[in-house]
């Protein structure tokens, strides 16, 4: 979850702080792993390899991701 973190931050990807944030989802996987199925578990370590992996990927092609304000 930090190493996702960080590098979101890096690209310039600002986190929603909603449910809809993959980082919230990771968080709420971590603090409560007891209580989720083994394959909600393996699903989320699934999603954040990926995301790392992507991440790792848009760092390295100089990407910075900016955002505008709506009008």
């Amino acid at each position: 979850m930090t190493t996702v973190r960080d590098l979101r931050e890096q690209a310039g990807i600002p986190g929603s702080g909603t449910e809809d944030d993959a980082i919230v989802r990771l968080d709420i996987v971590a603090k409560g792993v007891v209580t989720f199925s083994q394959a909600n578990i393996s699903a989320t370590l699934r999603e954040a390899a990926d995301m790392v992996r992507t991440l790792w990927i848009i760092i390295d092609s100089g990407t910075v991701v900016t955002l505008k304000p709506s009008r």
